[in-house]
């Protein structure tokens, strides 16, 4: 048996899986054998956060409703994106305390004995300050990689 293309409409309520966007004007084609096997596909990937199922993109509304395409992604596509997504978050995330603490070392690094002791002090307290943002957010990662990883199983 030949696949062919099948259409998936969403609602209003219902997110892009990766970027948490509403997909209520998009469309997304699966192509597979049968009707049942479409269905199996994108509920792999999309769970039950999709709408109707078409045989074609004229039964969908896709010209009449002006519904936009969006590409099929399979569940291991999903996770990648996501874990993607997560690391750039956490970077980004840290790398204002990294700054503040590299800065900080090398104040101290350079010889820390010709410096003032208030420059010394304040050197200390901004790299206290920034090891302890970098451990928050590092610990916060950690966890809600975890449960992600537990919900996932």
């Amino acid at each position: 048996m030949e696949e062919q293309d099948w259409i998936f409409t969403f609602g209003y309520d219902h997110t892009h899986p990766v970027t948490g966007e509403s997909l209520a004007t998009n469309f997304v084609r699966v192509s597979a054998q049968t009707y049942v096997q479409a269905r199996e596909r994108m509920h792999e990937s999309f769970g039950n956060r999709w709408s109707h199922q078409y045989e074609s993109e004229y039964d969908a509304g896709v010209e009449r409703f002006g519904l936009t395409e969006i590409e099929f992604l399979t569940r291991e596509e999903i996770t990648e994106q996501r874990l993607l997504r997560d690391v750039t978050e956490f970077i980004n995330e840290l790398s204002r305390p990294l700054w503040v603490w590299r800065a900080a070392r090398g104040r101290l690094g350079v010889d820390p004995e010709h410096l003032p002791e208030f420059q010394r002090r304040s050197a200390a307290t901004r790299l206290r300050n920034a090891t302890a943002e970098i451990d928050a957010i590092v610990t916060r990662y950690v966890d809600i990689a975890d449960r992600k990883l537990r919900s996932e199983r």
